[in-house]
């Protein structure tokens, strides 16, 4: 029994001393190392990247989307061997546009958006660097637009599965939290939407519908600090001076709501979707003299 116990021990040594070991190489690999080997698989995944016409005269025409694609994703392989082993070599940045690429032309957006923002931020001095500046505003917009497509679709569990996988690779993505709260408002969840707008700080739709919600609940003091909040981060739109007047006069300061719908009218006179609500307003006012 003895003889067995320390014959599983040499054994377990010889495999932590064997598969240690490389651990260790690979991580103290010097970068002229890492190098030369990232350079064998850029070499591999680009030669396999662009498929030869040779070979595409061979394949059913057909067929030939479907084989660029396979070829592709098999260079996606060895470029991804350069990011996780080779993180060093001077072939980082490459590696990292070409996965973003593959990613985001045959297998998903969310891969996409994570290796073009990792590419942003670790590769300040990367002439691929504004390339994926770029492609981080592009696919965030797209994912805006189905986010928004799913709310107006009534999709909710759809919207928030979207949500919570940007969230993952994308937490400094703050209007996810300003749609989050839609949902849950529309869902009728009011706290769960209140606490998600107010992690918005600077997101002055987040602090006007925050001042709604409070409103309904008759907490007037907090729908005016949220209206002011949101008013500080956007000046020019109308609807806050406006709600804003509503809630003083609800409240019973009638000098400060006639006060805010002169600001209203003044910033909304010259904006096409409030010019219906202004005329109306200022004929409500001209009644009210005459009176």
């Amino acid at each position: 029994m003895k003889f067995i116990s320390i014959s599983i021990i040499i054994f377990l040594l010889i495999i932590f001393i064997l598969f240690g070991c490389q651990d260790k190489n690979v991580i103290e690999m010097t970068i002229e190392e890492q190098n030369k080997l990232a350079a064998l698989h850029y070499k591999n995944a680009f030669d396999t990247f662009f498929v030869s016409k040779h070979i595409l005269e061979k394949v059913d025409p057909k067929d030939r989307t479907r084989k660029v694609k396979e070829q592709r994703i098999k260079a996606y392989k060895d470029f991804k061997v350069i990011t996780e082993r080779y993180y060093k070599s001077i072939y980082m940045d490459k590696a990292l546009v070409s996965i973003a690429r593959i990613e985001e032309e045959y297998l998903s957006d969310y891969g996409a958006v994570k290796y073009y923002k990792k590419l942003r931020d670790d590769f300040p001095d990367s002439k691929y660097n504004f390339e994926a500046a770029q492609k981080v505003s592009e696919i965030k917009n797209k994912f805006i637009w189905k986010i928004e497509e799913s709310i107006h679709q009534k999709e909710y569990d759809n919207a928030i599965l979207i949500i919570e996988r940007l969230k993952n690779i994308l937490p400094e993505f703050e209007e996810l939290y300003f749609y989050l709260g839609l949902i849950y408002e529309k869902k009728g969840f009011y706290e769960q939407a209140m606490r998600e707008w107010g992690k918005l700080k600077d997101n002055p739709k987040a602090h006007f519908l925050l001042s709604i919600s409070y409103y309904d609940r008759k907490l007037y003091k907090k729908a005016i600090k949220e209206l002011f909040e949101a008013i500080d981060l956007d000046k020019k739109n109308p609807v806050y001076y406006y709600n804003l007047s509503i809630i003083y006069e609800k409240d019973g300061n009638k000098e400060k709501a006639k006060q805010l719908k002169d600001a209203y009218l003044k910033i909304a006179k010259n904006n096409e979707d409030e010019k219906k609500w202004t005329n109306a307003i200022m004929e409500e006012s001209a009644g009210n003299k005459e009176k």
